[in-house]
């Protein structure tokens, strides 16, 4: 699981600010093929914006930095 080994990364080198069960939780939400979908397909999001916001927001979440 991608999600479970970039957290628990994250919690290895202390920059996770959140429980890593959350953080894994949340993760997977953000990557998931549901998520993609809707802001893709329903609301004509281009691939590279997905990509840039995705990863800033996973970014944010886990590590409290912009």
């Amino acid at each position: 699981m991608a999600s479970l080994a970039v957290v628990a990364a994250l919690a290895q080198d202390r920059a996770l600010v959140m429980d890593e069960t959350e953080a894994t939780d949340l993760l997977w939400t953000l990557l998931s093929i549901p998520t993609w979908e809707h802001l893709t397909r329903l609301c004509d999001w281009p691939q590279e914006r997905y990509l840039s916001e995705i990863t800033r927001l996973a970014h944010l979440a886990l590590t409290g930095k912009p």
